[in-house]
């Protein structure tokens, strides 16, 4: 596990005896640390400090990649995805063999970054702002699924705010009233999108709102389509 601090230090430590691990990562222009974040099987850690993400040699400490524009950083369990953010909250996924973008950037996500998760099939990206917006962003795409949500938080403070769950199926936020829960999965979507029309599309609403050349079906099997 690493560990940030305010003077721009890095330090890793083992999880069960809490011994000091790996090399241990120095600055030279004392920027607070605001991001932290392991690649290719915890051999490179990425540090986010000074407006760069710079990557590091867990074991040496030794520069292994050019730094990037940065004032946050994440990546997936697997570290197969990497994430950074700009001090203005613009979004950006990188192969994290070599930090090069791999999808358009996702510019402003509501200014500055507070926490990045991402759900453990790499499908599902959840961004939460200092300013207090909780974004959910599909990965492959890069497109915002559904609407931005208000996460209560003291103005300008660290804090987590919002929490995706591990296989992405539904998001924690705080709210004045306590603990908010939103149901991401796709399938519940639909169920209740049927709950509340009470029928199927008509041919008019298909030929309006599908793909030309669509056939039609019914999209809610508990009702009867339209003849």
């Amino acid at each position: 596990m690493a560990f940030g601090y305010a003077d721009g230090r890095v330090d890793q430590r083992d999880l069960v005896t809490g011994e000091r691990v790996g090399a241990s990562i120095a600055s030279t222009d004392f920027a607070d640390v605001e991001g932290l974040a392991y690649l290719r099987g915890g051999t490179v850690i990425a540090v986010a400090r000074g407006g760069e993400v710079k990557f590091f040699d867990a074991d040496t400490g030794g520069a292994v990649l050019e730094p990037v524009k940065g004032q946050y950083v994440a990546a997936s369990l697997d570290s197969s995805v990497l994430v950074t953010s700009t001090i203005d909250g613009d979004v950006t996924l990188r192969d994290p063999a070599t930090a090069r973008p791999i999808a358009p950037e996702i510019p402003g996500a509501g200014g500055r970054t507070n926490n990045i998760e991402i759900s453990d099939d790499n499908t599902r990206m959840l961004v939460v702002t200092w300013g207090g917006a909780a974004h959910v962003y599909d990965v492959g795409s890069t497109r915002q699924i559904g609407r931005t949500l208000r996460v209560d938080l003291d103005a300008n403070v660290r804090q987590v705010g919002a929490s995706l769950r591990p296989d992405g199926r539904q998001l924690a936020v705080a709210t004045e009233h306590g603990v908010q829960l939103w149901d991401l999965d796709p399938e519940t979507w639909r169920n209740a999108a049927c709950r509340l029309a009470g029928r199927n599309l008509t041919r008019e609403e298909w030929e309006s709102y599908l793909p030309q050349g669509e056939p039609y079906r019914a999209t809610c099997p508990q009702w009867p389509t339209a003849t």
